[in-house]
């Protein structure tokens, strides 16, 4: 079903807004002739129109509304710019020579094109998930009355993009329902065919269930080519790590064909072993059938976020649901996966439409670490990626790891993620904030260092940022904890979303007015705020053994590794070399930008947690962060050996406390990391807290 979208004139509000820019407001240029592009919008089917957040308004922005639909995209095999899509050339192709696929796609922009500012916000979906929505508005998949939380984009006039990317998320049709919940963002992607018929190769899945649930069934990504279980190689290890230390080859144990059997050829039913530990890593490895051709994501948000900026119309005619709006800039945002899919799809040359035209004109991958994505591969696995135990051998996390060209010390590849925009003057301006589990766990360190011991460059168009002691995505603010099922530590507390919403607002203003953001704050060699980790005494981290914690110094470490078959060969006699912040005497970290949670400190916040007994004791437990609360009083600490000083010699009383908090956060909104409004969210937070008894 086609709506009808009714234009209405730019008004003057968005050409003021952006009066710095050498471009003047114009209208959308018209779709070049489809023959000579790499990929284009055949049809913007529109399914829905309706009210935001029950017709709410949002400052000078005003209403907003949510339209909804597919996308009917087609690409060209033969185009040098869809050369780099693994499979494209095996993927059906239709009597003009191109390749149909489709994807959901949801747009939030205001229903007053005179109020709306010209930049378009793109949130990367993370496994269908409008998670930059949820992080920088706290609010989340509901755009029903009341479900807005702070409307800290909305208000800022961005027009709000998602759109489907990643290929085994099923397609919802009609992504928004009546109730205004936002289905997964999906995906039809074509399978690979041989000219003989089906694509079968091997495949490998890795499972770490972290439950004690038996019998359990599990899902494989791609379908069984057959269901004989003498094909298939399923074994079972405790970890990756030999008892000794870092090398990575421990032993595994087969699991009987006795154990388990096909469900039918998506779903294998398995029979743990009775003394099996709930965090034990299982490998399947299995003749798989009809790969999906995952590398068309980055295509279609090439031409998805092309076609919102520059055309009125598609193929068919029928209108863009932005017509009447003339972006002059584009913001591309991923947390997390899709944080790494940017930085994949910027080091793949994406960000160049061969149109002529820049993409993304900023691209903001928070959390991503030195990491890409398992997207554009036969067999590839997108919402997998390395950590110390789980997933360790995932593809998508070799050279290059850092923005700079630079030449990788263990294979003489010499490569960057920007070397390709730079050849086609594509690239866009880049702030990346990482929080600290992203050097222990995602090898963040390597976006500054080749991994031998030296720093790297960081270019001019790149700003690094760190977001100190926090875990993977931040918690919920001192005074929280939460108790994690495999976890020997509750979760680290530090809020990171603030400094988020702070980065978006840089980034603005960096794109809009020239205003350069504040630079790098990340911790390097050089500056002696980068240490290895295996040496407590380096990294600065106190003995905590008194109260409780025995440091190991466990990352995840990386090695050379042959991802040609099905089963990763790595090298571990080249192993590049990770790095992490030091910290202070307290164990919190020292390099970066502290948020008051951290500059006032309640305990020491781990940006890694171990796991317990039961859950393969002693590893890295997943994306979580730890906290160790100091003592109350003297007295308390004193009993327990804790050598960090209590909450009672640091402040004289919760109020005492409160003011530093204060304090803190006005002078973080000072130095740019923080935005005014975002003051009173930390105040409100101390004031909360009740590990003061007075």
């Amino acid at each position: 079903m086609h709506q009808s979208m009714h234009p209405r004139p730019l008004g003057p509000f968005a050409c003021v807004l952006l009066s710095t820019l050498a471009a003047a407001c114009t209208s959308h240029g018209d779709q070049p002739p489809v023959g000579s592009l790499p990929g284009y919008v055949d049809d913007i089917e529109v399914v829905s129109v309706t009210d935001a957040y029950g017709g709410e308004s949002f400052g000078t922005a005003g209403p907003y509304e949510v339209v909804s639909g597919i996308v009917h995209g087609k690409l060209l095999p033969a185009h040098p710019a869809n050369a780099g899509i693994v499979d494209l050339d095996r993927a059906p192709v239709g009597s003009d020579g191109y390749v149909s696929y489709t994807t959901d796609f949801v747009i939030l922009r205001p229903k007053n094109a005179v109020s709306a500012v010209p930049i378009l916000f793109y949130d990367v979906a993370n496994r269908g998930s409008m998670l930059g929505l949820q992080a920088l508005d706290a609010t989340g998949n509901s755009l029903a009355a009341g479900r807005q939380g702070n409307g800290f984009l909305l208000r800022r006039g961005y027009t709000l993009v998602w759109s489907g990317w990643q290929g085994d998320i099923v397609q919802s049709d009609s992504p928004v329902s009546s109730g205004q919940t936002v289905a997964p963002i999906g995906t039809r992607f074509p399978i690979a065919t041989n000219a003989e018929g089906p694509i079968i190769g091997t495949s490998r899945e890795e499972f770490v269930f972290d439950n004690t649930t038996n019998p359990i069934t599990f899902t494989l990504s791609y379908p069984a080519s057959t269901l004989d279980p003498s094909q298939v190689i399923f074994n079972v290890r405790s970890t990756w790590r030999t008892p000794s230390g870092m090398t990575w080859d421990s032993p595994s144990q087969p699991i009987p064909s006795s154990s388990w059997q096909y469900v039918d050829d998506r779903h294998v039913k398995l029979q743990r072993p009775s003394d099996a530990d709930a965090g034990a890593i299982y490998s399947f490895v299995y003749p798989a059938k009809d790969p999906i051709v995952m590398g068309i994501g980055f295509a279609a948000v090439r031409d998805f976020v092309s076609f919102l900026r520059n055309d009125k119309a598609d193929a068919q005619g029928h209108p863009s649901p932005v017509a009447d709006l003339n972006y002059r800039l584009a913001i591309g945002e991923g947390i997390s996966q899709s944080g790494r899919f940017l930085r994949d799809f910027t080091w793949q040359g994406f960000n160049d439409d061969a149109r002529g035209h820049k993409v993304f004109d900023g691209i903001i991958p928070f959390i991503g670490g030195g990491r890409k994505a398992f997207v554009n591969a036969r067999w590839a696995q997108p919402g997998r990626s390395s950590r110390e135990h789980e997933d360790h051998f995932q593809p998508g996390d070799q050279f290059p790891f850092a923005y700079a060209t630079t030449t990788d010390p263990l294979t003489g590849k010499t490569d960057g993620l920007l070397a390709k925009c730079t050849a086609t003057g594509s690239c866009p301006k880049v702030l990346q904030l990482d929080g600290s589990y992203e050097f222990w766990g995602g090898r963040a360190s390597l976006n500054v260092t080749d991994g031998a011991g030296y720093d790297i460059p960081i270019p001019e168009n790149v700003r690094l940022y760190l977001s100190s002691a926090t875990q993977h995505g931040g918690g919920n603010g001192a005074g929280t904890q939460t108790a994690l099922t495999a976890c020997q530590f509750k979760s680290n507390p530090v809020n990171q979303s603030a400094m988020d919403r702070a980065i978006v607002d840089r980034m603005e203003h960096w794109l809009a007015a020239g205003d350069p953001p504040p630079p790098s704050n990340y911790p390097t060699i050089a500056a002696g705020t980068l240490a290895l980790p295996e040496s407590r005494t380096q990294v600065g981290f106190p003995d905590l053994t008194s109260v409780g914690l025995t440091y190991t110094g466990i990352h995840n470490a990386i090695h050379v590794t042959n991802y040609s078959n099905a089963v990763p060969v790595a090298d571990t006699s080249k192993d590049y070399e990770i790095r992490v912040p030091t910290t202070d005497t307290d164990g919190n970290d020292f390099p970066g930008f502290r948020v008051p949670d951290v500059s006032v400190p309640l305990a020491t916040y781990l940006p890694w947690n171990l796991r317990k007994e039961g859950y393969a004791p002693g590893e890295l437990c997943g994306f979580s962060g730890g906290i160790l609360p100091f003592s109350t009083t003297a007295t308390e600490r004193q009993s327990k050996a804790d050598p960090r000083p209590a909450l009672l010699e640091r402040y004289a009383d919760k109020a005492d406390y409160v003011d530093r908090v204060h304090a803190a956060a006005t002078a973080a909104a000072g130095q740019g990391f923080l935005l005014e409004e975002d003051v009173n969210l930390f105040v409100e937070r101390a004031q909360a807290v009740t590990v003061f008894p007075r």
